[in-house]
């Protein structure tokens, strides 16, 4: 609804603005209380952005198109999770636990 009202660019923008605030409560916050905050802005997050992500690809892709968009959209997606995943763990192995964030 929000997308709908106040365009879908703003929301998503206040959505990885959540995952900011979210990266930074994780790497900085002591204790389970900043875990529990950061968790909370991280499905944050994920509620403005994950949904929105999808209806950006249906309304940019052509309709003969949309489901080859939609695969390409999520091996995409797949592909830089498992690469950010691998570098976090990296980080997190030869850093410090904050690295990742």
């Amino acid at each position: 609804m929000l997308a709908d009202d106040d365009g879908r660019y703003r929301v998503l923008v206040v959505g990885v603005g959540f995952l900011v605030l979210a990266d930074l409560v994780l790497a900085f916050a002591p204790g389970l209380g900043g875990v529990a905050i950061g968790v909370a802005l991280w499905g944050l997050h994920m509620g403005f952005t994950q949904g929105l992500l999808a209806t950006l690809v249906a309304d940019t892709s052509p309709p003969e198109l949309r489901g080859t968009a939609f695969g390409m959209f999520n091996v995409l997606t797949g592909g830089a999770l498992l690469a950010a995943s691998v570098v976090a763990g990296i980080l997190w192995t030869r850093s410090a636990r904050t690295a990742p964030f």
